[in-house]
């Protein structure tokens, strides 16, 4: 009768022991999707970030751009107004 209580306390530890590894299974696939969808957010913002920084760049660089052919131009009008 011992074995077979014995037997019967093991089979309930293991079903426990099982039922209990489900349940981090699922916690740990629940954290790593969250990790995973909190990621995939700070990448898309860091990238609409560095887009618009970009931009910005991109406008300033064609200011100065705008800036030194005007004056080439008026350094070509001088020099050909002292020649």
């Amino acid at each position: 009768m011992l074995e077979k209580n014995d037997f019967s306390m093991l089979k309930s530890d293991n079903e426990r022991l099982l039922s209990e590894i489900e349940k981090l299974k699922q916690k740990l696939g629940d954290e790593i999707k969250r990790t995973q969808a909190s990621t995939r957010l700070d990448i898309s913002l860091d990238k609409g970030r560095i887009r618009d920084e970009a931009s910005i760049l991109e406008m300033k660089l064609k200011e100065t751009d705008t800036k030194i052919e005007s004056e080439i131009s008026n350094m070509r009008t001088q020099m050909e107004a002292i020649k």
